[in-house]
């Protein structure tokens, strides 16, 4: 069943994060834009699979080399993924972090089909309303 979970996980990125992702990665013009668009990407990855992993763990080093080597940018997007790290680092509740990932998953997805929209009305001008879209739904 857990595979099964996976798989539709997987397949649910896959959706998202198609050719089309790829050709607006390499169509905007280098930009705040594509960096946040690079965040986007890995925070729906990682909200699929990766921090379920971690919690399953629950191996405070892997927790802390998670939350260490995430970009500043991904820091960005997710200032409530950053609370929940800090409640867990002082408590060893990983509840806050567990509440993140069910409504990251959604939120991500959604951004991500917006900016994909964005993308697929404007092309290479899409780089400013891109930004200015992620930056009113940070999580």
């Amino acid at each position: 069943m857990r595979e099964m979970y996976r798989w539709e996980q997987n397949a649910s990125f896959n959706t998202i994060i198609t050719d089309q992702w790829n050709e607006m990665l390499n169509t905007l013009p280098r930009s705040t834009a594509e960096i946040m668009l690079c965040a986007i990407r890995d925070n729906l990855a990682d909200a699929l699979t990766t921090l379920d992993k971690l919690l399953e763990r629950n191996s405070p080093a892997s927790i802390h080399f998670y939350f260490g080597s995430m970009t500043a940018m991904r820091k960005k997007l997710s200032p409530q993924l950053k609370e929940a790290y800090e409640v867990w680092d002082q408590s060893g509740d990983l509840s806050p972090i567990a509440e993140y990932i069910k409504i990251s998953r959604q939120h991500w997805e959604r951004v991500a089909k917006a900016c994909l929209q964005l993308f697929s009305e404007q092309e290479d001008r899409a780089a400013n309303d891109i930004e200015q879209l992620v930056e009113k739904n940070l999580l």
